[in-house]
C-alpha cells in the first residue's frame, strides 16, 4: 500500500470520528435543551404548588412553619430566575443545529476522500486527497463550535470493532454521556419534592414524651448532698389522682 493509500485511509478515519462525535454532540445538546426546559418548567410548577401551601388554610402548618416555607419558596424564585436565565444564553438548539450542519458537510467531504482513494494516478491522488483535507480543517473552522470528549469517547465506545475498550471503560463512557446530557436537570427535578417531603415528616413527626412530673427522684448516696434538698411526697386526693400533698427536707 503505498503512502497515498496510507493518508487516505487517515483521513477517512478522522473524518468519520469527528463526524460521528458531532452528531453525538448535536443529541447531547438537543436533549439539554429539552431536559433544560422542562427542569425550568416543573420548579416553577414546584414554587406555585408551595406559594399555595402558605397561603392556603387547609394545610395545617403553624405560623413559624409557614414563615419558614415562604422564606424557602422565595430564594427557590430567585434560583429558578437565574437558572432560566443561564440556560437561555447558552443557546442550546443553535449550537446542536451548527454541529449537525458540520457533520453532514464532513460526511460528504469523507465520501469524497473514499473515491479520491479509488484513483490510479498516485500524484493526483495525492492532490485530491490533499484538496479535502484542506477542505475538512476548513469545515471545522466554519462550524465554530466543538464537540467535548465526551462525544468522541462515546463514539469509540459506540464502535468496538474499530476501537476496542473493556466493558468498564464502555460503561463509563455511556453515564458521563448520559450524566452531561441530562443529569443536572434530573436531579434539580427529583431533589425539591424529597426535601420537602423530609421536611414535611420532621414537622409531623411527634415529640417525645415528657417525664413523669409525679414521679419522685430516686434517692441514692451519690445525689445525696450536705445541703438540705427538698423532695415532693405525694399521694391520692379524693378523685385517686396523683397530687402532691408535702414536702419532704432532706438533710
Amino acid at each position: 500500500m503505498d503512502d497515498a493509500s496510507d493518508v487516505g485511509r487517515d483521513l477517512v478515519t478522522r473524518i468519520w470520528v469527528t463526524k460521528g462525535a458531532r452528531f453525538l454532540a448535536h443529541r447531547r445538546l438537543s436533549t439539554i435543551h429539552a431536559w433544560s426546559t422542562a427542569a425550568v418548567a416543573i420548579l416553577s410548577a414546584y414554587l406555585l404548588i408551595a406559594s399555595l401551601i402558605v397561603s392556603s388554610t387547609a394545610v395545617p402548618l403553624s405560623e413559624h412553619q409557614r414563615a419558614q416555607l415562604n422564606l424557602v419558596t422565595t430564594g427557590m424564585a430567585l434560583v429558578v430566575l437565574v437558572l432560566s436565565l443561564l440556560e437561555g444564553s447558552r443557546n442550546y438548539l443553535l449550537r446542536a443545529e451548527r454541529l449537525h450542519s458540520c457533520a453532514v458537510e464532513l460526511g460528504a467531504i469523507e465520501q469524497r476522500v473514499r473515491l479520491a482513494q479509488e484513483i490510479s494516478d498516485h500524484a493526483g491522488r495525492l492532490k485530491v486527497i490533499a484538496t479535502l483535507s484542506e477542505d475538512y480543517h476548513n469545515a471545522l473552522v466554519r462550524c465554530g463550535e466543538n464537540h467535548l470528549p465526551v462525544d468522541n469517547s462515546r463514539f469509540r465506545c459506540d464502535h468496538p470493532k474499530d476501537f476496542p475498550c473493556s466493558k468498564w471503560t464502555a460503561f463509563k463512557a455511556r453515564s458521563n454521556y448520559m450524566w452531561y446530557s441530562r443529569g443536572p436537570f434530573a436531579l434539580a427535578i427529583v431533589v425539591p419534592p424529597i426535601a420537602l417531603a423530609l421536611v414535611w415528616l420532621y414537622w409531623k413527626a411527634p415529640l417525645p414524651a415528657p417525664a413523669d412530673l409525679h414521679q419522685p427522684p430516686v434517692m441514692t448516696p451519690q445525689n445525696r448532698s450536705n445541703s438540705p434538698t427538698a423532695y415532693p411526697c405525694y399521694g391520692r386526693g379524693q378523685s385517686g389522682v396523683p397530687e402532691y400533698d408535702a414536702i419532704l427536707v432532706v438533710a
